[in-house]
């Protein structure tokens, strides 16, 4: 397995991800449990899910993360795991309205943390933007959430460049 290291961060997670999309709903959570061991087995270090993976299935919601976080409680294996999870997405009902106020923001972070059965994200993408706000404002907020040890490195998912050469400014 080839490793390599994310910019401007102490992660350097294997260079294959696992995806989680299915694990938990459409993969039960045995096959998932399986399938997560042979990841490791095979040197795999980074996991990606997010909070509204496969919500629009029918069943529990944060099926995904839920599911990584039992899996990772029961297997003990927390320390070998690159851990990234999304948040701030919109509500499946209403994607058109933007979900990246502060307390939105926090209450998904949060929510990702007892999913995930951890004290800390390795690397939190926010899953969608808000171009109402500004960008140095939407930081602060992820900058309050590295201050407070939930999160450990910050990311995006779905934003124009423009608005990631914003933040980068």
């Amino acid at each position: 397995m080839l490793y390599t290291a994310i910019p401007n961060t102490t992660l350097t997670p294997s260079a294959l991800c696992m995806g989680s999309t299915m694990i938990g709903s459409v993969i039960d959570k045995q096959l998932s449990f399986r399938m997560l061991d042979a990841f490791l087995d095979a040197g795999g270090t980074f996991l990606d899910t997010a909070k509204v993976y496969a919500d629009w299935l029918p069943g529990p919601r944060s099926v995904s993360e839920k599911t990584i976080g039992e899996w990772l409680r029961q297997s003990g294996k927390r320390a070998q795991v690159v851990l990234a999870t999304k948040g701030a997405h919109p509500q499946l009902q209403t994607m058109h309205v933007a979900r990246m106020a502060p307390g939105e923001i926090a209450g998904d972070i949060d929510a990702s943390l007892q999913h995930l059965q951890t004290d800390v994200i390795d690397l939190y993408w926010l899953h969608r933007d808000d171009v109402n706000r500004p960008a140095a404002d939407i930081l602060e907020t992820m900058e309050s959430h590295v201050r407070a040890g939930k999160i450990r490195y910050y990311g995006c998912s779905n934003w124009r460049a423009d608005r990631i050469g914003e933040a980068q400014a």
